[in-house]
């Protein structure tokens, strides 16, 4: 597709979306993972699920997958988030050739 990343977008958006799930863990546990304030056992901070429409009482885990609220919710916000970065490195790139005629190593 046109709007595909290519070589170092591809790095930086995917730096940016595992920044992101990082971030979406340090708002549930800044003061570190307490157990007893996840009551569905779903590693989200039942106080963060009442703030963004999750039941805390109902395992809602991203592990589970596509079709989970936690898998869906981590998921929209990362990739929204690393759209933003997309071609952002491209002038730091030595082998960017927008032309794409000449093609460098790191593509």
């Amino acid at each position: 597709m046109e709007n595909d990343p290519e070589g170092i977008e591809v790095f930086s958006e995917t730096v940016t979306h595992e920044l992101e799930h990082w971030n979406i863990l340090e708002e549930n546990w800044k003061d570190g993972i307490c157990l007893s304030d996840d009551a569905d056992k779903d590693g989200y901070n039942d106080i963060w699920e009442l703030q963004y429409n999750f039941n805390p009482f109902v395992n809602e885990s991203y592990s589970f997958g596509p079709g989970t609220k936690g898998y869906d919710y981590e998921e929209l916000r990362c990739r929204t988030k690393q759209k933003i970065f997309t071609k952002t490195l491209n002038s730091d790139d030595w082998s960017y050739d927008p032309t794409g005629k000449i093609n460098g190593k790191n593509w």
